[in-house]
């Protein structure tokens, strides 16, 4: 008998290169953290894994997605490392990487990573702060990938940002500001890496100076982390042979 079924794809997260296991990484739900967009994938038919050593290619054997969030400048991704998940990538592979870390040398350490990745990045930071029933601050579209599918009704959204730019060599804008590209999709061999050049898919979204303090995630962020999530998922689950 044949037919066709779609794969059940493998998630892992890297907790091993963050400060610490809790702190921005998937397992952590404080405002800086990435529990929402680890629940996101984990709601949502698919498996789930942490990484809490060395990424290694027998740590990615079955791997189709792999989760990077805010790398400590501390724990930087060695360089045997960079080349197995480049490897990952071009047999076919998918990776997230996100940062909700804006400090300095945080950010220095995701332009370089991002860099190696067909990214690039200024390294200035952006602050988009929406406030309470204005209209000064949104983003001007979602694109490729079929972002725009998952969030009709987002379109030019007020959506709260704080990081760099996310600039694709030869793929695809994600999410862009005043001309300005703050995620991409970038090919990579037979994979292809989502870059998120700041903290849009993080539990809590820093506001300006002067700003009121702000508790609550705007609603455009988190439709946001839950299209991201399904995006992915869907594009990792091709049929395959039965």
């Amino acid at each position: 008998m044949t037919g066709e079924r779609k794969i059940v794809p493998i998630v892992m997260a890297d907790v091993a290169h963050a400060a610490s296991p809790t702190e921005r990484t998937v397992l952590d739900h404080s405002e800086t953290g990435f529990s929402r967009l680890w629940a996101a994938f984990s709601s949502r038919p698919c498996q789930t894994r942490l990484n809490s050593g060395p990424i290694t290619r027998a740590a990615l054997a079955d791997v189709h997605v792999l989760l990077l969030t805010s790398l400590a400048p501390a724990k930087l991704m060695a360089a045997d490392e960079v080349r197995i998940v480049r490897g990952f990538l071009n047999s076919g592979g998918t990776m997230l990487l996100t940062n909700s870390d804006m400090s300095r040398e945080a950010i220095d350490v995701w332009v370089k990573l991002a860099r190696e990745f067909g990214i690039q990045s200024h390294g200035s930071v952006l602050r988009i702060t929406p406030q309470t029933g204005q209209r000064g601050w949104h983003v001007s579209r979602y694109s490729g990938a079929g972002l725009a599918r998952w969030l009709p009704e987002t379109t030019d959204a007020p959506l709260c940002f704080q990081g760099t730019v996310a600039s694709p060599v030869d793929g695809s804008v994600l999410v862009s500001y005043d001309g300005s590209a703050l995620a991409a999709r970038q090919p990579l061999g037979e994979g292809e890496i989502y870059a998120f050049g700041g903290d849009m898919l993080g539990n809590a979204f820093a506001l300006g100076q002067g700003a009121p303090d702000r508790r609550e995630m705007m609603p455009a962020n988190a439709l946001l982390i839950d299209a991201v999530a399904a995006e992915i998922l869907e594009r990792v689950s091709v049929p395959v042979p039965r």
